[in-house]
Order: C-alpha cells, then sequence, then structure tokens
C-alpha cells in the first residue's frame, strides 16, 4: 500500500526537521558540531532479487551524521579559555587521582580519560583544578620539570591544577654577558688593581644573582687590560668580596668549591680572556692561562738572552778602559807621551828660533851660545819624547785594541824617531863659529822643528783613535744594556698577567716576582752603562750586568715552572668561554644568612675585542627572587605557565589532545562531549602542533559550526517534504473512499 511508503517520507522528513532543529538551538553553543540527516531508499526484495518494475518501499534515516568542520574562533578575556584550530579534542576525566596534601611529593596513578570535547571554556574549581561546567577536569601531560625545556610527560595524564601558591625562588646558576671590549684602548695607568681604584680596570659589569632564599647578591665583573697582545684579565666579585674560582666543573660532578676573598675589595684570582687578531673570543680560563703563561716565557727567554749578551759585552768594558789608560801614559816612563810630544815641539821650536839669530849676518857669538844650550836642551827633549813614544808603540802592541790603533801608535814612534833624530843632528852642529855655519844650523834647526810637528800630529791622531774606539765600546755597551732592560721590561710586564689557576698561584706569584727583579736589575745596569768614564765605572756596570743576568735566569726557572703548572692545569680542559664558580659560602660574605652555597658559570659567549667604545650586548642570569602569581598564560603547544611577580614562569604541564581514525563514529554523551566506540578507533594523544594535531589558542573559544542560513533552507526543503508526503497520504486515503464507495 502507498500509505506505508508515505509514512516513512513523513518520518524521515520529520527526522530531519527534528535534526535542522536541533542544529538551529545549538548555533550559540561553544564546540558544538552540526548534524545532518542522512536517507536511504527502501525496495521490497525477495530470493530473486527485486523486479524492475517494482515499485520503491519509502526512506528510511541511516545515520544522523556530525560534522566536525571548524567552527569560527572568538576572542575573550579568559586565560583559561582555549579553542583547538585544527584537529584534535580536548581529554577530560570524570575522576582524577590528586596528590595527597599530607605528602604532596608523593607518586600519583595517572587518570584515566573518560571524555573528549571541543568546548574549552574552562574555570578553576575550589582546589584549584581546571574544570569544565559539569565538573570534568581538563587532563594534561605532566612536566618533567619546571621548564617547558624540561619536557614533558605524554601520555602520562594530570588533571591540570593551578597552583596559587607563592612562587618559589630560584638561585642562580648562569649569569651570560655578552660585551664589546675596546680593543684600542691602553693598559691601565695604576699596575695593581683595586676594584676601589677607577684608574686600575679599564671598565665594569654589574648584574644582581639570588640566593637559594631568593636574597639579592651583586655580582661584579671588572675588566683589565694586560701587557700582553690579546689578553684581557677579568676579576670577579660578589657583594664587594674577590671570588677565585676553584677550577672548571667536569660532569657529573659539581665544580670545586669556589674561594672567598678574606675582606671587602679585595680581589681574587683574575679569570684570563684571550682573544683572536680578528676580535673574536677564544678562551677564557685555563687555557686562557696557558695562552699568556706561553708569552711570558717566551718573553723571559728573550730576557735571558739579551741580558746574558749584555753581561758579555759589560764584561770587556774595563779591560779596554784600563788598556786605553795604559797606552796613553806608559808606565816605563817618568814623562807621558803627550807631554813628551807637546814639549818635544815646544822645545824644538825654540831652539830653531836660537838658531836662526845665528844665520848670516846676524851671527853673534853670544846668539852661538844661547843656540848651542837651546839645541842641546831641544836634543834632549826629543830623545825622551822617542824613548816614550816606543814604549807607547810597545803597549799598543801588546793591547791590541784595533789594528788602526796598533798602527797608529807605531806612526807616531817612527815620527818620534825622526824628530829624534833631526834634534841630534842639529845638536851636532853647535858650536857655530860664523854667520856661514850658523846659517847650516839654522837650517838642521828648522828640520828638527818640522820634524816634532809631524811627531805631535802623529801622536794626536792616535790620541783620537783611542778616544774614538772607548766611546764606541761604552755606546755599544749602552745599546745592549738598554736592549736587556728593555727586554727584562717586557718580561716583567708579561709576568704580571700571568694569573688565574689555582693550583699555580703559588708559581705564579713566584714568576711575578723575579721577573720585576730581573726588571729592576737591568734597569740598573742600563743607568750604571751610561755612566761609565773609566775603568772603575765600568767593572761597577759590570758587576751590574752579571747581577742582571743572573735575575734573569732566576726569572726565567720561575716561568718556565709558572708554564708547567699551567699546562698541566689545562691539560684536559676543552675549549671554553665560560668559568664555573663552584659553591661559593654565602655565609662568608654575609654571617646574618644561612642559605645553601651559590654556585653559577660566567659564560662569555659572543664576547669581542673590536676599537670600538666598550658596550654591554647582553647581560642576564637565570635566578628570581620570591613572587606571587600574577596569571596564567597557554602556549600554541598547550603548555601552561604560572606567570609569578618576580618575573618568572613555571610550566604547570601541557595539555593534552586526542585524535581518532573516525571522527563520526564518537558516541554523543551530550554537553558537548563525546566518548570513545569500537568504530571510532583507539584514541591518538599528543601534543598541539605535534603529529598532525591543531594548535590551541588561549583567550579564545571555538563556537559552534552551524550556519544559520544553510540549516533555515533545510528547514523549508524538510518542510515542504514533510507536507508533499502528508498529501500523498491523503491522496492514498481520497483513492480507498472512492474503491469502497463503488
Amino acid at each position: 500500500m502507498g500509505f506505508a511508503t508515505a509514512l516513512s517520507g513523513l518520518k524521515a522528513a520529520s527526522s530531519s526537521l527534528q535534526v535542522t532543529g536541533n542544529n538551529i538551538a545549538n548555533s550559540q553553543t561553544t564546540g558544538f558540531k552540526e548534524s545532518r540527516a542522512e536517507f536511504a531508499d527502501v525496495y521490497a526484495s525477495s530470493i530473486g532479487g527485486v523486479s524492475k518494475t517494482q515499485p520503491g518501499a519509502g526512506v528510511r534515516v541511516t545515520e544522523v551524521a556530525q560534522q566536525f568542520n571548524q567552527g569560527n574562533i572568538e576572542a575573550t578575556q579568559n586565560s583559561l579559555d582555549l579553542a583547538v584550530s585544527g584537529n584534535g579534542f580536548f581529554v577530560m576525566a570524570d575522576k582524577v587521582n590528586l596528590p595527597d596534601p599530607a605528602n604532596p611529593n608523593a607518586p600519583v596513578n595517572p587518570s584515566v580519560p573518560s571524555a573528549y570535547t571541543r568546548n574549552g571554556a574552562f574555570q578553576l574549581d575550589n582546589k584549584g583544578n581546571v574544570v569544565n561546567s559539569q565538573g570534568k577536569y581538563l587532563l594534561a601531560f605532566a612536566p618533567n620539570g619546571t621548564t617547558a625545556a624540561a619536557g614533558f610527560s605524554v601520555g602520562v595524564f594530570r588533571p591540570l591544577t593551578i597552583d596559587t601558591a607563592q612562587g618559589l625562588p630560584n638561585a642562580t646558576t648562569s649569569v651570560a654577558m655578552k660585551l664589546n671590549i675596546n680593543g684600542a684602548a691602553s693598559a691601565p695607568t695604576a699596575a695593581v688593581f683595586d676594584p676601589t681604584n677607577p684608574l686600575s680596570y679599564n671598565n665594569t659589569t654589574s648584574v644582581t644573582s639570588y640566593d637559594t632564599q631568593g636574597n639579592s647578591h651583586i655580582v661584579s665583573t671588572y675588566y683589565v687590560k694586560t701587557p700582553v697582545a690579546n689578553a684581557w684579565d677579568a676579576y670577579m666579585f660578589l657583594d664587594s668580596y674577590g671570588i677565585t674560582t676553584g677550577g672548571g666543573a667536569v660532569p657529573p660532578a659539581a665544580a670545586p668549591a669556589s674561594t672567598v676573598a678574606a675582606t671587602l675589595n679585595t680581589p681574587g684570582l683574575p679569570i684570563p680572556m684571550t682573544f683572536t687578531a680578528s676580535g673574536l673570543l677564544a678562551e677564557v680560563g685555563n687555557r686562557a692561562a696557558s695562552v699568556v703563561s706561553a708569552g711570558a716565557l717566551t718573553a723571559a727567554n728573550t730576557a735571558v738572552a739579551s741580558t746574558a749578551s749584555a753581561s758579555t759585552g759589560a764584561g770587556n768594558l774595563p779591560a779596554i778602559y784600563t788598556a786605553a789608560a795604559t797606552i796613553a801614559s806608559p808606565a816605563l816612563v817618568a814623562t807621558d807621551a803627550a807631554t813628551s810630544a807637546a814639549n818635544t815641539v815646544a822645545d824644538t821650536g825654540a831652539a830653531s828660533a836660537d838658531a836662526t839669530n845665528t844665520a848670516g849676518a846676524a851671527y853673534t857669538s853670544a846668539g852661538a851660545l844661547t843656540a848651542q844650550a837651546s839645541a842641546a836642551a831641544a836634543a834632549l827633549t826629543a830623545a825622551t819624547a822617542d824613548t816614550n813614544a816606543a814604549a807607547l808603540s810597545t803597549a799598543a802592541a801588546a793591547a791590541n785594541l784595533s789594528p788602526t790603533i796598533t798602527a797608529l801608535a807605531a806612526a807616531y814612534a817612527t815620527a818620534a824617531t825622526n824628530a829624534n833624530t833631526a834634534a841630534a843632528n842639529y845638536a851636532a852642529a853647535t858650536p857655530v863659529a860664523d854667520g856661514i855655519t850658523g846659517t847650516a844650523a839654522a837650517a838642521l834647526a828648522a828640520t828638527s822643528a818640522a820634524k816634532a810637528v809631524t811627531a805631535q800630529t802623529a801622536f794626536n791622531s792616535y790620541n783620537a783613535a783611542v778616544a774614538a774606539f772607548t766611546a764606541s765600546a761604552k755606546q755599544a755597551t749602552v745599546v745592549t744594556a738598554q736592549s736587556a732592560s728593555t727586554s727584562a721590561t717586557s718580561f716583567a710586564a708579561a709576568a704580571s698577567a700571568v694569573n688565574s689557576v689555582p693550583s699555580a698561584a703559588l708559581f705564579a706569584a713566584s714568576a711575578k716576582t723575579t721577573a720585576a727583579t730581573a726588571a729592576a736589575s737591568a734597569a740598573a745596569y742600563a743607568t750604571a752603562a751610561a755612566a761609565v768614564v773609566d775603568s772603575t765605572t765600568a767593572s761597577a756596570a759590570a758587576g751590574l750586568a752579571a747581577t742582571a743576568a743572573a735575575d734573569a735566569v732566576t726569572a726565567q726557572a720561575a716561568a718556565v715552572a709558572y708554564n708547567n703548572a699551567v699546562a698541566a692545569a689545562s691539560a684536559n680542559a676543552s675549549p671554553s668561554t665560560k668559568v664555573d664558580f663552584g659553591a661559593i659560602n654565602l655565609s662568608a660574605i654575609n654571617p646574618n644568612i644561612s642559605v645553601a652555597p651559590m654556585a653559577f658559570g660566567l659564560d662569555f659567549s659572543g664576547t669581542t675585542q673590536f676599537a670600538t667604545p666598550f658596550s654591554v650586548n647582553g647581560l642576564k642570569q637565570d635566578g628570581l627572587p620570591a613572587g606571587n602569581l600574577t596569571g596564567i598564560d597557554v602556549d600554541g603547544t598547550g603548555v601552561v605557565f604560572a606567570r609569578y611577580s618576580n618575573g618568572g614562569s613555571k610550566a604547570l604541564g601541557q595539555v593534552a589532545l586526542a585524535r581518532f581514525q573516525n571522527n563520526q563514529a564518537l558516541a554523543k554523551t551530550g554537553d558537548t562531549t563525546w566518548a570513545q566506540t569500537s568504530d571510532s578507533g583507539q584514541p591518538i594523544y599528543g601534543a598541539a602542533g605535534d603529529n598532525n594535531f591543531g594548535a590551541i589558542q588561549s583567550s579564545a573559544l571555538e563556537g559552534s559550526n552551524v550556519d544559520l542560513s544553510a540549516q533555515l533552507v533545510k528547514l523549508i526543503v524538510a518542510q515542504q517534504a514533510y507536507q508533499a508526503d502528508s498529501q500523498a497520504i491523503t491522496t492514498e486515503k481520497t483513492l480507498l473512499e472512492t474503491i469502497l464507495r463503488a
């Protein structure tokens, strides 16, 4: 009969109206997913199948299928309002396992999910748990630590609980500084570092750190340029007390304990920092100390070589001055060579003048007697000069200062002999008897005088050569003395930069002290060398030179010992731009507090040494004081952070999401929640943004995905279908009545 077919149509139209009406009713329901009625035709069948002429038996509703397309996301003012943009459901539970208030650190069994929803309108219950309006608990993955970086235990469900207690302080474990240290800066004018004297350092930085109770402590770092190229020293202070690192950490062991200076403003050992030639930070700590110590050892070797050379030169100087004095005034004669030469010139000159008075018509017997006397005196003087010149030549040859001096001495001796011969010839020509013999004697006297002048000139040449030689020897000694002083001073400067390795501290002190002593000794020798004028002062300078050479060797040995100690300390050290400060006893700084020791790393990564003004490009530490809860943040991956007034945050968990192979097979449980069925498949859990899950947006809700305009059109269509099926029943009724009346 046609009644059954029409009635099935009425039922289908009624179902469509119900589904459409439900969609319209929930068009404002958060997280609601619209449904649609799906139909199938009905045919009566037999063993032989359906006849080609078999009319249909009507229609039936095969499924009311929900549509899980994305709804509009609307912003709200509540940070606990969450919306999923993309695939995934929030995971809910009716019952959860909460921590025991009496033992909050005891293990808690994971909670079991019981429902899934897209409605992210959450709130806090009276225990701080995040729940929906029906009291179901929002589940999250348990955090592995207090930061998102520590990760979360995916699959281990915990109720998301907001802890409203005061935020705990975090002790500082890392101080990171990114600086530019001016490579064009000069070393401080004050040689000894003192944090209270700005002339003893180049720059300083400060940052506030925190201990385990949240007490603040000022970490100050002072930067000092050293005499070593591309090397700086950094001095670390905590609340104005110098701190010395105990050495680097070797995981898993912690860094050795640090040492606190006994008094305020007393520095600890400096931290060496070395840079590359291009201005990039190369090393900090032990390995940087080894670079500095190697430079100091090189300077020590140079100082030893230069002071040894200077000492050798200085040792020869007294003999030179002694020899020069000996050959200038031989001990074999009563009158020195210079006086003899001068007297010979004077006496022969006078004799020549007297002889002139006897020549020609000027002859007188009285003049002849005078000429005879002056000739005898000149001959005696010339003989004495000849003797002294011979002795001088012998002494010069023995001294062997230089071939030139020896040759000049011999030339003088020859000239003196010639002068002596000429004087003797003149003396033999007297007495003069008349003007004729007087003229001859006068000629001999003139020759004698000329020979005496020649001898005098030869002596002057010799004497100038001796003076020039001693002056040159002194100058050479002064040059080597100054070079030795310069190298020793450079060594002392390099040694002053050795530092930082606690195991080598005593060696470093010895290297600095002995290098400074060697520099002082070399400077004293250089001063004495410049003041040498004779063999006595030359001997004094030679003694100081020997002392300087010995002191340099001692300092070199100290530098070698320090270098070996540093090399041993840094042998297993890895390249690093960080210094570890192990346990720092804060009670030694402030006796009024009793807290756990501080331990942190001082990281200089990214620091440069360019020829630009000092600048701080980054300065941070990871400690926090105590703080109060000020808000809740949820990021795009669903990580929930508690935000505190101290600027810190704590990861409370990561909102769990679930997805299914067949969303439409989920069981509708009301309150915009669904439950798992065998047809939906097992839930796949994960975090927002991972493994085909959508993102989570905080302070937002996903609205209903119902399109009212479309639903109204469907309502009209369903109404028309219902009316048409009703008309079919009416028509069928009329036909039956007609048949019955016939």
